[in-house]
C-alpha cells in the first residue's frame, strides 16, 4: 500500500505531460502564422506525429521493462522524458523559424517534433507502469485516477486563462502568432512540467 500524499503527488507526472501538451494545442498557430506553412500541412504534421507517438509507446514500454539500475526502473524515464520535451520544444519554438523558407524549416520541425513526441511518450509510458511499483492494493488504484482527474481539470482550466493573458499582451504583434508570445508560453510551461516532475519524482521514490 501507499501513503495517501504518494498516490496524490505521483498523479502529477501525468500533469506534468498534459502541461505540454496544452502547448502542442497551439502547434497550428506557430506553424501558419509564424513559421509560414499551409494550414493543410499544418495539420498533417499534427496528425502525423500522433501516430508516430502511438508507434514509440511499445518501444519505451519494453526499455522501460529492462531498466532497474540504482535510480530505480521509472525515475528515470520521468526525469529523460521532460528534459527531452524541455530541450526539443525549446528548439521547435525558437529556432525553427529562423531557417531559411522552404523545405528545410518543415524537415526541420518535424524531425525535432518527433524527438518531442519520444520525451513525451518516456515520461507518460510510466504514468500506468508505475503505479503497479506504487501499490498492488486495488482499493488504492482508483485513487490515481481520482488526483489525476482534479489536476488536470484545475490545469486546463486556469492554464485556457492564462494563456489568453498572455496572448492579448502582445496583441500588437499578432496574439497567437508573435515569437513573444510562444517564448512565454513556452517557459512557463516548462517550469510548470518540471516542478511537477520532481514533485512526482519524489513522490515514487520510496517504492521504485
Amino acid at each position: 500500500r501507499a501513503k495517501m500524499w504518494e498516490i496524490m503527488m505521483y498523479a502529477l507526472n501525468n500533469t506534468s505531460t498534459n502541461t505540454y501538451m496544452v502547448v502542442v494545442g497551439y502547434i497550428s498557430y506557430f506553424l501558419i502564422g509564424i513559421v509560414g506553412l499551409a494550414s493543410v500541412l499544418a495539420g498533417s504534421i499534427v496528425t502525423i506525429m500522433r501516430v508516430w507517438d502511438g508507434v514509440t509507446d511499445p518501444f519505451v514500454g519494453m526499455m522501460v521493462d529492462k531498466t532497474n539500475g540504482k535510480f530505480g526502473k521509472n525515475r528515470p524515464f520521468m526525469v529523460i522524458g521532460n528534459i527531452i520535451l524541455a530541450a526539443s520544444s525549446f528548439i521547435m519554438f525558437h529556432f525553427t523559424h529562423k531557417l531559411p523558407e522552404g523545405p528545410a524549416r518543415f524537415i526541420f520541425f518535424v524531425v525535432f517534433c518527433c524527438v518531442y513526441y519520444l520525451g513525451y511518450t518516456c515520461q507518460c509510458v510510466v504514468t500506468k507502469s508505475a503505479q503497479s511499483c506504487m501499490t498492488n492494493d486495488p482499493k488504492q488504484r482508483p485513487m490515481f485516477a481520482s488526483f489525476d482527474g482534479v489536476f488536470n481539470t484545475i490545469l486546463f482550466t486556469v492554464l485556457a486563462i492564462v494563456v489568453a493573458n498572455i496572448a492579448n499582451k502582445y496583441a500588437d504583434v499578432g496574439n497567437y502568432t508573435s515569437t513573444q508570445f510562444f517564448h512565454e508560453f513556452w517557459m512557463m510551461t516548462a517550469i510548470m512540467s518540471a516542478i511537477f516532475t520532481v514533485i512526482a519524482v519524489i513522490s515514487i521514490a520510496p517504492k521504485d
